[in-house]
């Protein structure tokens, strides 16, 4: 029987992810407030008009005891929390995070930002959920500035679907070392006898091991040799619950210094 899967997010990401690596300051948001109620190393601008507020929740977190609650109230102008930093120039960096909103509005993103360069890149911040897909750029060869954005935003008209709320946790900012991996893929498909695709590496080359979960348990696990370039692969199973599922791909290359990758898919 044939299997059909869409691919609703996909994300790869292999690179060096120690604490010590991370450029932002305060980006678990365990320290507390300034006298001027602000997580300190950051700074909040309301813009338009625009009415909201910063504070530190205990009631979600994805690491540690606390975390970023921001909120907007009204619904004109924007409300963003930036902290700024100075990069090397021509160097590839990493912005991941976690977080999640409670409003079905598409304003809520985080975004990096080099002010007078074309780099601004960013994301949507997920509904009630923690990964957020992470983002990769190269720094600008002269301009050094750049601005790590959380954002509720909104126009100088009313909207009310800018009002809302949003929380983050765990932002970082690295360089990616010339041994990291981030990755492409491309042509997933579920057939009879299992998973079958191809993964890109841009620079990578030898045993990674990829696993296949649904929830706690694990499905599948598979070594593989892998090298810079276009790889296929199948991850081949048997009795696979039948019905709508969510799974998680892990690719781990050899050594302790990488982190985990994790594709998430569904397959109905």
């Amino acid at each position: 029987m044939q299997r059909k899967a869409f691919i609703c997010l996909l994300i790869l990401d292999l690179a060096l992810l120690a604490e010590s690596d991370n450029l932002l300051r305060n980006g678990s948001f365990e320290e507390p407030l300034t006298g001027q109620q602000l997580p300190p190393h950051w700074q909040l601008h309301l813009t338009n008009g625009a009415e909201g507020a910063v504070s530190l929740s205990e009631d979600w977190s994805s690491d540690g005891r606390k975390s970023l609650h921001l909120q907007k109230f009204n619904d004109i102008g924007s409300v963003t929390l930036v902290q700024s930093l100075h990069l090397q120039p021509n160097t590839e960096y990493i912005l991941t995070l976690k977080g999640r909103r409670n409003a079905h509005t598409r304003w809520h993103y985080y975004s990096v930002r080099m002010p007078d360069t074309n780099i601004h890149i960013g994301g949507k911040i997920p509904l009630d959920q923690i990964e957020c897909p992470p983002v990769r750029f190269i720094s600008h060869p002269q301009k050094n500035l750049c601005y790590i954005t959380l954002g509720l935003w909104g126009y100088e008209k009313p909207d009310p679907a800018t009002v809302g709320e949003l929380w983050a946790d765990e932002i970082a900012l690295e360089k990616i070392s010339s041994n990291g991996i981030l990755s492409g893929i491309s042509d997933y498909y579920f057939c009879a006898d299992g998973l079958r695709g191809m993964l890109f590496l841009p620079e990578y080359q030898g045993a990674m091991r990829l696993k296949l979960t649904a929830g706690d348990k694990v499905l599948l696990q598979k070594e593989q040799m892998f090298q810079t370039g276009e790889n296929s692969f199948t991850l081949q199973w048997q009795d696979l619950p039948p019905g709508e599922a969510k799974f998680q791909i892990e690719a781990v290359p050899e050594g302790p210094d990488f982190s985990r990758t994790i594709m998430i898919m569904e397959k109905f």
